[in-house]
């Protein structure tokens, strides 16, 4: 079994996880402009599925293409170009909210789940509203109330231990609902202590959802044994889409006990405690 060192002092993202973000300190040689696109594409590399489509100007999605995201998945948006909801992100650089205006916040892309780079310069990585900001943001408030609804159900679960830092996100419903999905499963298979949640989103809205956690099984302040936290890492392995993780690993929490960390990919799924049609976030 493969152990990953975690300091929780140190590698800490956006609520407490122990991370493995890309962005933001290989780029300081570089001009604002050309270090906060490189860092959007860095985030978007290792935090987006590849199965996403991404809109963006010809300079961003050449730098995303040379990243390694399919050239497939990428829809260049030109001068001109009408808007973007035939995709699900939009890369908004300085030179697609000079193009689409207030109707990149108001109509096509309500919510930022990372940004890079201050003022003029910053690019944003926002959330495609395929039927409009208003519907979005309707489903996002009842997609956040289910969340809220599922993680007070968590907190209240005996075979469930959660941790102070796990507990705010979960009474305040920004737990991720595939996050929240696996761990009430794997809480009827095994006693869970819940570490953490987190995410690799540097200045996301508050609302966007926490996409990892990271888990010791059984309910004392022991560890958990060797043998069950292969049991569980085969578990999330088995899973299919879109409860599949993205990342499964053993780590090694600060106390020296072993840990689950697993990670979702960006952007989170809204509606899936609804039963109603999917968006994302």
């Amino acid at each position: 079994m493969a152990l990953v060192a975690v300091g929780l002092g140190v590698a800490l993202s956006r609520n407490g996880k122990p991370g493995h973000g890309t962005s933001g300190t290989a780029t300081s040689g570089l001009s604002a402009s050309t270090a906060a696109r490189t860092d959007a594409a860095n985030w978007i590399a290792s935090q987006v599925s590849r199965a996403t489509i991404v809109a963006c100007d010809p300079v961003m999605c050449s730098v995303l293409q040379s990243g390694g995201f399919p050239s497939a998945n990428l829809e260049v948006l030109r001068p001109g170009a009408l808007d973007p909801l035939d995709s699900d992100l939009i890369v908004a650089t300085p030179v697609l909210r000079s193009q689409f205006g207030s109707r990149l916040q108001s109509v096509y892309a309500p919510m930022i789940i990372s940004s890079f780079g201050t003022g003029a310069e910053a690019v944003q990585v926002r959330v495609v509203a395929s039927d409009g900001a208003p519907a979005y943001l309707r489903q996002l408030d009842s997609d956040f109330a289910a969340r809220k609804s599922v993680g007070r159900a968590l907190l209240d679960n005996p075979k469930v231990v959660t941790y102070p830092s796990a507990r705010g996100p979960l009474a305040a419903g920004l737990v991720d609902t595939r996050l929240l999905t696996t761990v009430s499963t794997m809480s009827q298979l095994y006693p869970l202590r819940i570490v953490a949640f987190g995410d690799d989103s540097p200045d996301a809205n508050p609302m966007t959802p926490l996409r990892s956690a990271t888990l010791v099984p059984g309910t004392s302040g022991t560890g958990g044994s060797t043998a069950t936290l292969d049991k569980m890492r085969t578990f999330l392995a088995q899973q299919q889409a879109p409860f599949l993780p993205a990342l499964i690993q053993i780590v090694r929490l600060p106390s020296g006990q072993a840990a689950l960390h697993f990670e979702f990919t960006a952007p989170s799924q809204l509606g899936l405690l609804n039963s109603t049609k999917s968006s994302s976030t």
